[in-house]
């Protein structure tokens, strides 16, 4: 196995173990904070790890072709990463 295919499944799996990981913590019970919506963030986090996951697996599986097809959308998602940076 390459380097970049090692590369390719670590972040495969690591994309969706975070993800989990941010939807236990938002389906847990937590206590909320006073001033302060964290969950907003939670949920914002979790869809950039779930649609990143989404991205690389349509990549390693070998259907980038629909990642081309895409095109124009994925510069419309980059702005929405950026969006939810700023966001939270």
């Amino acid at each position: 196995m390459e380097g970049t295919e090692k590369f390719r499944r670590i972040a495969l799996v690591f994309s969706i173990v975070f993800s989990m990981l941010t939807l236990f913590i938002l389906i847990g019970e937590n206590r909320e904070c006073q001033g302060s919506n964290l969950k907003v963030g939670l949920w914002l986090a979790f869809s950039i790890q779930i649609s990143t996951f989404v991205l690389l697996l349509f990549h390693y599986i070998g259907l980038g072709f629909v990642l081309r097809k895409l095109g124009r959308l994925l510069g419309l998602y980059y702005f929405y990463m950026v969006g939810a940076m700023f966001a939270t």
